[in-house]
């Protein structure tokens, strides 16, 4: 069986997307200015910072992968994942093509519409991302998997038997009229 990949009880895929999404932008941000301004900004400098940031989404899709590998085929937030990937699969073709151009013809138009493409597919797949974690809870619901697991092994070790610490939760429904104690809800 997969397990999460971890380091020092953090998921790895989130923090290797800043990497990226900065360089990527940054790159996008050069090439506008190179336009502009072409006798003030090196269009060397983009070629390098896509080709960097080429380099750094590597292990990011790899960690990505392993992730969607993790979600259960029923799972409500696996169509969200197939979108965050199909998304962010695509910003990394078109900046790899831009990058192509960058390195046999110079920036172009073409360039120049690649990383706008390229930074709009970031966009989408950043929002599934997003809806991802923050709907979803994937890459954090493990850990809150972990503690409600501790819990129950703690429950059924205690020496007041299967409840929680103070015996409580001993199998009688709550009122559902009232509180965790039934006392009317205010």
């Amino acid at each position: 069986m997969l397990r999460r990949l971890q380091i020092l009880g953090h998921p790895v895929h989130p923090p290797l997307t800043d990497f990226p999404i900065v360089l990527w932008t940054v790159a996008w941000g050069l090439e506008l200015a190179h336009i502009l301004w072409p006798e003030r900004f090196d269009a060397g400098w983009v070629a390098l910072v896509l080709g960097v940031g080429l380099l750094t989404a590597l292990p990011t899709i790899i960690t990505g992968f392993w992730e969607y590998f993790l979600l259960p085929p029923q799972d409500p937030a696996q169509p969200i994942a197939v979108r965050h990937l199909t998304a962010m699969l695509l910003a990394f073709g078109l900046f790899f093509a831009s990058w192509i151009f960058h390195k046999t013809a110079g920036p172009s138009l073409y360039t120049v519409l690649l990383s706008t493409g390229g930074q709009i597919a970031l966009l989408i797949g950043g929002w599934y991302g997003g809806e991802l974690v923050f709907r979803h809870g994937i890459g954090v619901k493990f850990r809150q998997e972990e503690k409600n697991e501790a819990k129950t092994h703690a429950r059924t070790d205690s020496p007041s038997g299967p409840g929680d610490e103070a015996g409580r939760n001993r199998g009688i429904p709550p009122n559902p009229e009232g509180g965790p104690c039934g006392h009317p809800r205010p």
